[in-house]
């Protein structure tokens, strides 16, 4: 696969120009900045993780399903995504926004659940 980074849509073609999805984001300050193709156990279909600059230094995580040819997961993270494979799923770590304390709540989702 190939992609080219800062661009706002994203669109993804297998050998021999084989179409397997278009994903155009919402605009604005988000842009596509790099994947990652994933194949889970236990999942019918190869995955691919795609993350968005979105401002500043927010991120956009969407998982696409090449099969099925659409997101199965989204999510928004103040801060850049962490995530690890463990038991069949994906852990991924996000971060809220800040607080009236100033403070940031990271959070932990595993997918699919």
């Amino acid at each position: 696969m190939d992609t080219i980074q800062g661009i706002d849509r994203l669109r993804v073609f297998a050998p021999k120009n084989k179409f397997l999805v278009s994903f155009r984001s919402d605009g604005g300050m988000e842009y596509f900045a790099r994947f990652e193709p994933k194949k889970l156990k236990g999942y019918e279909g190869n995955l691919l993780i795609t993350i968005w600059n979105h401002g500043a230094h927010s991120e956009v995580m969407r998982i696409f399903d090449l099969k099925r040819r659409k997101v199965v997961f989204e999510e928004t993270s103040a801060w850049p995504f962490k995530w690890r494979e463990a038991k069949s799923r994906l852990y991924i770590e996000s971060t809220a926004t800040a607080d009236d304390t100033g403070l940031y709540k990271s959070s932990v989702v595993r997918w699919p659940k």
